[in-house]
């Protein structure tokens, strides 16, 4: 991920708080840790790897614990998230090929 200048910054950030308030319910219904979608740096170390790896965390949540339900809100969660236009990556929470090569087709440039 690119470093941001602080007008940059500025800009992800309000970018992160609009997402997250339009997209509360899916949140909610995703199974989440509320921390995780309260907290941008969580949420991003989440979809890095499916739990959280780089940063304290006390819950110890991971991907595998969604049901169907909540793990299928997730990935439309994930894709209305880069929807939003926030930098792509390969999210390693998302668990199956398919579903990686939808976010590839989608997002890659």
């Amino acid at each position: 991920m690119k470093k941001l200048n602080t007008i940059e910054l500025k800009t992800e950030r309000q970018k992160w708080k609009k997402f997250r308030t339009a997209e509360s319910k899916l949140f909610e219904s995703s199974g989440l840790p509320l921390e995780y979608s309260r907290n941008e740096k969580l949420w991003i170390d989440f979809l890095m790897h499916g739990y959280i790896d780089h940063n304290p965390d006390y819950i110890k949540y991971t991907v595998h614990d969604m049901n169907n339900i909540e793990y299928n809100n997730f990935v439309k969660l994930v894709h209305l998230y880069f929807e939003y236009g926030f930098e792509y990556f390969e999210p390693v929470a998302i668990k199956t090929l398919g579903e990686i090569k939808q976010l590839r087709e989608k997002f890659e440039h």
